[in-house]
């Protein structure tokens, strides 16, 4: 596929959170994000949204309808952000959801700590007391959080998740992974 580069195109967009310039002059995203700059999360109606922390500042999310069990159907996106200088800590406080009960999940739980265009890992069962921290491969201060229980929407729903992100300095980083 030819790339243009911004000298080619017209008054190109500046493309955002891990997007970038296709051969249409026009921004193209990664997965769970839309819009003319890749600044909107595509998510159901009722979850998902861009959180933006401030240094030191944490906050939690929680799968539709926590602590009871989450709807079927639902695909939701939150894109967190932080300072520019900072990473984004994932907590994942607990998290009940949808499995085989060997390794195959009918709904998961995907973080993306790495580069917002490439998949992470889909995660589903029980679990708790688990840490994600973004990495300084592309963007360091932002994390992509996609919920997915609109595949297997035949399955029945468990609790789901409530989940504590953070904006954190890279000393910090440094101390919590020793």
């Amino acid at each position: 596929m030819f790339l243009k580069t911004k000298n080619s195109c017209n008054n190109p967009p500046t493309c955002e959170n891990g997007g970038f310039l296709n051969h249409n002059c026009g921004c193209y995203c990664p997965s769970g994000l839309i819009g003319s700059t890749c600044n909107t999360v595509q998510s159901s109606s009722g979850c998902g949204g861009i959180i933006t922390l401030s240094s030191g500042v944490e906050q939690t999310i929680t799968s539709p309808n926590y602590p009871n069990n989450y709807d079927t159907g639902v695909d939701c996106v939150w894109l967190i952000k932080a300072p520019s200088n900072e990473h984004v800590q994932l907590t994942i406080d607990f998290m009940d959801i949808a499995d085989n009960g060997f390794d195959a999940c009918y709904h998961w739980l995907e973080i993306r700590y790495n580069l917002l265009g490439q998949s992470g890992p889909e995660l589903c069962g029980i679990r708790n007391a688990e840490n994600y921290y973004t990495t300084s491969d592309e963007l360091k201060n932002e994390m992509l959080i996609k919920f997915n229980s609109a595949v297997s929407s035949d399955r029945a729903p468990k609790k789901g998740f409530q989940l504590t992100v953070r904006s954190i300095g890279v000393y910090l980083l440094h101390l919590v992974q020793k």
